[in-house]
């Protein structure tokens, strides 16, 4: 039972952890925010670019942007004793 108590503990200090994280990628004056919970936080467009290039673009930054949290917050779990 107090096993089970201290897992527990370390799953709510690990969320508490991933809640924290967050990554930022740019380029071409495209800004995406992803944070630890796997929502974009925040975008910025650039209005120089075409609506098509935008999109194509924030769509790479969003993709890559998930893969690098994910890679993140794995790393975060490997530092956790369950």
């Amino acid at each position: 039972m107090l096993d089970k108590l201290k897992q527990l503990k370390q799953i709510r200090d690990l969320q508490k952890e991933i809640g924290k994280e967050s990554i930022e990628i740019q380029r071409q004056g495209i800004k995406v925010t992803i944070g630890g919970d796997m929502k974009v936080l925040d975008l910025s467009l650039n209005p120089q670019l075409s609506n098509t290039d935008n999109g194509r673009i924030a769509q790479d930054l969003i993709n890559e942007g998930l893969d690098k949290i994910q890679r993140k917050i794995a790393g975060l779990m490997g530092n956790f004793n369950f």
